[in-house]
């Protein structure tokens, strides 16, 4: 009799006790593990938004788009350009007249010249210039002039100061601040399509961690059903060596419970294998360092999974859906880039008509001197000359067409065509997105009904295998009939403990699907650097 009430009470253990023990009792008296470690579902997600190997490459992603961004912004950008140089050159020639020797003669010069300018393409298609020259020549020389038979020495020194601006306007192709900032327009939603992306990523890597958090759950819930069914099957092989001894039980009831118990110990090792498989699978997506103690130590979930119903708008699910998921963000930037591609190609079919201005002034200092000399090589007459300063400015238009300018126009063909395809990407984005939804939603409406199927079976089990006991104490049933149902009793208990994990995993695909998974959480990703 005393045999009878443990099994009872064993058998009539509530499923509660397997999947939602509180965190001081998560080891069950027949599990101690004093080097467990309780984990929540918020530790395992923020350990794997910080150090998930794979996430942390994505996360770098968006910081070299901004790059980008700055990269091609820095084509407006002023440029200063500068130079400077300094040459000399010395010569020394002799020269006669009718034979008659003349005094060697010394052509030097010096020269230094130097200039600075600033030049910056504009965002409206223009480019302008601005900058100055500086030069100082200095040059002496003496020269024969067959003309008038005289030696000739010039002197000539001149510094000039030379500012100057020029200003290029394109009226028809280039011009406008959409032609000229594609590549930045570009940059900029690369930017924001890397941003979604990396949130799309992030979801991903929390739904695989909230699903392996559950199966871990699932599995320790199952190892501790496995071991109730092993202790059950025990049970029964102690109460009928008993009654056999006694003479009221044939052996061969032995015999077939001696096989439960080794049917079960095999089942507890298959439940503990799965567990270890597991943990190990959570450890990954937490990207646990090889050294880390966590290797080696039992996880055991500390968060309760839910099992009460939860209503669905379907409507408002799909528009938050459509408004927050990375595809069909990232499908509407395509489509916008898409779109101003075409009307900058567009605007590059016209001609060529470009605006160009040029003003430029010389300040000059030149002092110069010629003076004759005789056969000797004296001085007899000397004249000296100077230089003012002068302005100039020019006006100017420039036209190019090349003949058919086949060439923009098949470019603004191509860019209308993949106009039309990013919007029909959207579209398929759209489409997929509104299924997923649907398919989640109805995953969570199917997933309660299942808990709710799964734990009237269970309770019903408990029945069978009660009246089933009754029959066995009273020798209408024999051991193979308990320990078949006993079996069924486990599945079914191990089947409700899946479905409500289930549901939970359905709970999150369905926020996955919205596009909402981490802000259910309360949590963000940010842009690092992958840290």
């Amino acid at each position: 009799m005393t045999v009878r009430v443990t099994i009872k009470a064993l058998v009539s253990l509530p499923l509660v006790i397997a999947l939602s023990v509180p965190a001081g009792m998560a080891q069950a008296p027949d599990e101690p593990d004093p080097n467990a470690v309780q984990l929540t579902l918020a530790e395992c997600i923020n350990r794997a938004l910080e150090n998930n190997l794979a996430l942390r490459i994505v996360k770098l992603d968006p910081a070299v788009a901004r790059q980008f961004v700055t990269f091609q912004d820095a084509t407006f950008d002023p440029v200063l350009g500068a130079s400077a140089s300094y040459g000399e050159s010395d010569s020394t020639a002799s020269t006669t007249l009718d034979g008659t020797p003349l005094p060697d003669s010394d052509n030097t010069s010096d020269s230094l010249s130097a200039d600075a300018s600033l030049s910056q393409a504009l965002k409206f298609g223009a480019s302008y210039e601005v900058g100055v020259g500086y030069a100082d020549d200095k040059s002496t020389g003496v020269n024969f002039d067959p003309d008038t038979g005289f030696l000739v020495r010039s002197t000539d020194e001149s510094e000039a100061l030379r500012p100057f601006l020029t200003f290029n306007l394109p009226l028809l192709k280039g011009f406008g601040t959409e032609v000229n900032t594609l590549a930045l327009v570009q940059a900029e939603n690369d930017v924001k399509i890397s941003d979604e992306t990396l949130k799309r990523n992030a979801d991903v890597i929390m739904k695989g961690v909230l699903d392996a958090y559950w199966d871990v759950a699932a599995s320790r819930a199952a190892v501790r059903v496995s071991k109730q069914s092993l202790k059950l099957a025990q049970d029964l092989f102690e109460l009928n060596k008993k009654k056999v001894e006694v003479g009221t039980l044939a052996p061969i009831e032995i015999t077939q419970a001696e096989a439960g118990v080794a049917s079960r110990e095999e089942g507890v090792i298959v439940a503990e294998n799965l567990l270890r498989d597991t943990e190990d699978q959570l450890r990954r997506l937490l990207a646990v360092p090889p050294d880390d103690p966590l290797w080696d130590k039992p996880i055991i979930p500390a968060d309760k999974p839910s099992s009460e119903p939860t209503a669905i708008d379907l409507d408002a699910a799909i528009a938050t859906a459509l408004a927050e998921r990375a595809e069909v963000l990232n499908a509407r930037l395509d489509l916008e880039t898409s779109k101003l591609s075409a009307r900058v190609a567009h605007k590059n079919v016209r001609h060529r008509l470009d605006l160009q201005v040029g003003v430029n002034a010389q300040f000059r200092d030149a002092p110069s001197s010629t003076t004759l000399l005789n056969v000797a090589g004296q001085p007899t007459t000397t004249a000296d000359f100077q230089t003012d300063a002068f302005p100039n400015w020019t006006v100017g238009l420039v036209y190019a067409y090349p003949f058919g300018n086949r060439a923009a126009k098949a470019n603004a063909a191509v860019a209308k065509i993949n106009e039309e395809r990013a919007q029909i990407n959207l579209e398929i984005a759209e489409q997929d997105v509104r299924v997923d939804v649907r398919t989640a939603a109805r995953a969570v409406e199917s997933g309660a009904k299942r808990v709710a199927a799964a734990h009237s079976n269970t309770i019903l089990q408990q029945k069978t295998v009660d009246a089933e006991l009754k029959k066995f104490e009273n020798g209408m049933s024999t051991s193979f009939e308990v320990l078949r149902i006993q079996t069924d009793l486990s599945d079914a208990q191990v089947a409700e403990i899946r479905a409500v994990l289930d549901y939970n995993k359905a709970l999150a695909d369905l926020e996955r699907a919205k596009g909402t998974l981490l802000a259910s959480k309360g949590l963000s990703v940010g842009t690092n650097g992958g840290k």
